[in-house]
């Protein structure tokens, strides 16, 4: 009996060791598994600050966009009136050429 008790007691011994790495192993996974989901977080914080940066410069060219077309709008306007008053300046005087 002393043959099967004592190797009851390793085989619970071994049993005991096998269960305690894999528990350790289990902890180090948990550790690496936090750790990699802290990295992700902190990976998608930096891309939405990324998206914000890039969202107020989209707007901030879409206001120039606007102005400019604003801006062309009325050149456009006033280039027209030029021309108008350039051709009525010239037309009393034969657009340039002389009357013999």
């Amino acid at each position: 009996m002393d043959q099967m008790e004592a190797r009851w007691i390793k085989d619970h011994e071994r049993a005991m060791e096998r269960m305690a790495q894999a528990e350790a192993r289990m902890d180090q996974a948990d550790a690496r598994a936090e750790r990699a989901e802290a990295r992700r977080t902190r990976e998608f914080q930096r891309a939405m600050q990324r998206m914000d940066v890039f969202d107020k410069k989209l707007e901030a060219t879409r206001k120039l966009v606007e102005a400019g077309i604003k801006m062309v709008a009325r050149l456009h306007t006033e280039v027209r009136e030029v021309s108008r008053l350039q051709k009525a300046m010239l037309r009393p005087h034969g657009n340039g050429h002389k009357h013999s």
